[in-house]
Parts: C-alpha cells; sequence; structure tokens
C-alpha cells in the first residue's frame, strides 16, 4: 500500500517531521511503501496515487482557532484526493491541540477525503505505536 504522509509547521518544522517519521516506520513495519513530505516546502505534491493520506499540521494560533493557510492551499492542489481514506494529526498543544484537529479535519473534509482516524500525538513512541495500529486497510 502507498501512503503519504504530508506535515505542514511553518514554525516546529523538525518536531513535525519527526513525529511524522516516526509514524512511517510504524507503517513501514507492516509492509507499507511511506512518502514523508513537507507540506510548507513541497507545495506542487501531487498525491493522487497515494491509497491512503496522512495529514499533520502544527496550530497557527495559540488556542488553535487557525491552523497555517498553507493546508488548504496544498489540499486544493494535490491532484485527485476525493474519496481518499486518511488520517489526521495534530502534535499536542498545551492550549490548542483539540480545535486545531478539528479545523484540520474539516479542511480535509472539505475536500472530500474520507477521515477514518484522528489523533493528537503527545510523543515520537505514541507516533510510531499511531503508524503499527493505523486502520488503512479498506474494510
Amino acid at each position: 500500500m502507498r501512503i503519504a504522509i504530508v506535515y505542514f509547521a511553518p514554525r516546529n518544522r523538525d518536531s513535525y517531521r519527526t513525529l511524522s517519521e516516526r509514524i512511517a516506520r510504524g507503517l513501514v513495519s507492516r509492509g507499507a511503501h511511506v512518502d514523508v513530505i513537507d507540506g510548507e516546502l513541497e507545495k506542487e505534491k501531487r498525491l493522487s496515487f497515494y491509497e491512503y493520506i496522512i495529514i499533520g499540521c502544527e496550530p497557527a494560533s495559540l488556542f488553535g482557532k487557525k491552523i497555517p493557510p498553507s493546508v488548504g492551499r496544498f489540499l486544493s492542489q494535490a491532484g485527485v484526493i476525493g474519496g481518499k481514506r486518511s488520517c489526521a494529526f495534530i502534535g499536542k498543544h498545551p492550549f490548542a491541540s483539540s480545535r486545531a484537529l478539528s479545523r484540520l479535519m474539516n479542511a480535509m473534509e472539505r475536500e472530500g477525503m474520507f477521515l477514518t482516524y484522528s489523533e493528537i500525538i503527545s510523543t515520537q513512541t505514541q507516533a510510531e505505536q499511531l503508524g503499527s495500529h493505523l486502520p488503512i486497510e479498506k474494510g
């Protein structure tokens, strides 16, 4: 199975890259082919040929009322992603995690993506466990 993990983190890029790579490690251990994509840098990337898409972003405001505008721009230009099975994740944030996760899920659903799972990730170990247990198979 081909899986894309796309993260958006203008301020905490290294942290989100690490979380994404740990999710990928868990998925690879299950036999999946995973590409980790920095959505802030690889703006022209197409996601049409991936079977499952994981999107992560950091809150763009203190209380999570906003997510990075690059998320919506990227998804609107990412090719045919409507109907794709997907997962949303946010790194743990003291005030904004739940609201930002909700905003991210709304942005993904606006593009027609089918969310199968969402998670607020606190640690790298939790990220790898997410990859190991994520329901990626159709069923």
